[in-house]
């Protein structure tokens, strides 16, 4: 029985959960040869203005669906087994106190205690945040950063769209800027390293100043290039 609640609702919430991910490293050598093959650039982002500002980019027929109704949830990812260990420990010590106010000799009796069920489905929801929240060990030098919206794309299939990426389709749902001006909070562009990296900082500048972002500073990546 309690599996079966916990089941259908992480069916049902993952179907509606999209995640952007960040990083709080903006010059790693991992990050370079994982995600840019040392070459791109990496993009800081004002972190107070960014969580301020942050929605959801709506097609013009349902522009009417309030933004309070996308459920947000943001963090640092969790890489430390013990931290995860006890943090899920907390929410089963939370739902075992409770179950243990009604008895479970059988299947009836859970579902006859109606008041238990939202307790039960709140905590695994909680759980399944947590989940998303979790990364392994592995992956720590990355310092990912995620934001994680729940959004009903079921009732609104309209809000999803479809990206292609190493042969897969991918869900996703538009983030829009709501800042000053329609502009990205950059605070400044860091450059791979690369050995023509005077070039690619004056083709950046460049562009930059042409899109109004004339006080983006501009990094050069301290990483030496090895051959």
């Amino acid at each position: 029985m309690i599996l079966n609640i916990f089941d259908k609702l992480i069916n049902q919430v993952s179907k509606n959960t999209f995640i952007v991910s960040f990083s709080t490293e903006h010059d790693s050598l991992p990050l370079w040869s994982n995600y840019s093959v040392n070459y791109g650039c990496s993009i800081n982002l004002s972190y107070n203005d960014l969580i301020s500002n942050i929605g959801i980019n709506l097609s013009n027929n349902i522009k009417s669906h309030k933004i309070s109704n996308i459920v947000t949830f943001q963090g640092l990812v969790i890489y430390d087994n013990l931290t995860k260990s006890k943090i899920v420990n907390e929410y089963l010590k939370i739902l075992n106190f409770y179950l243990k106010k009604i008895p479970l000799r059988s299947i009836k009796e859970i579902e006859s205690n109606n008041w238990i069920i939202p307790i039960m489905k709140r905590i695994f929801a909680r759980l399944f945040i947590i989940a998303l929240l979790t990364k392994e060990n592995y992956f720590e030098s990355e310092k990912e950063f995620r934001f994680i919206c729940n959004v009903d794309v079921i009732s609104q299939p309209s809000l999803l769209n479809f990206r292609e990426s190493n042969g897969l389709i991918i869900p996703y749902i538009k983030v829009n800027s709501l800042f000053r001006n329609d502009k990205l909070p950059i605070v400044s562009i860091t450059i791979g390293p690369r050995n023509n990296v005077d070039k690619a900082k004056a083709g950046l500048r460049s562009f930059l100043d042409s899109r109004g972002y004339t006080n983006v500073k501009i990094l050069k990546s301290k990483i030496p290039l090895r051959y």
